[in-house]
């Protein structure tokens, strides 16, 4: 059930993107993931992951709010939830993305911090995280 409704919620976020879509690589000690979000360039934008870990598949929701919008640089927090593995609240995360490239907007580098509640054994952990983000654009 949980599966069900983590692929309709991903189709119902790509449906509000517009075609405006991120493809994230988040990678960190405690777990690495791919993520596919909503147009992160809007005030509120939200996110799916799943780890790269695919023996314990546990995917990720998040809702962000950018604070912070200029054109190279966003600084953001949110809620979030993870399933199975560490099933809980992922709360706060907060990140943000550089955009270095002048010539290459559509690319960012990402770094988030979060704390997760709730895991299956009991212990609640940081989770830490860089990576990057790639945003597909619909063409003007």
């Amino acid at each position: 059930m949980k599966k069900v409704l983590f692929i309709a919620l991903c189709l119902f976020a790509l449906n509000q993107a517009k075609a405006q879509v991120g493809l994230s690589f988040l990678h960190s000690e405690a777990v690495s993931s791919f993520g596919i979000s909503t147009n992160p360039e809007k005030r509120i934008w939200g996110e799916g992951r799943i780890d790269m870990d695919v023996s314990e598949f546990s995917p990720e929701i998040m809702g962000f709010y950018n604070f912070i919008r200029k054109e190279d640089f966003n600084l953001f927090g949110g809620l979030g939830y993870r399933f199975k593995l560490a099933e809980g609240p992922v709360i706060p995360p907060v990140g943000f993305t550089v955009k270095p490239f002048e010539k290459m907007r559509n690319f960012a580098f990402h770094a988030e911090g979060a704390y997760v509640s709730g895991a299956v054994d009991g212990d609640d952990f940081l989770k830490g995280a860089i990576g990057f983000r790639y945003f597909i654009k619909k063409s003007k």
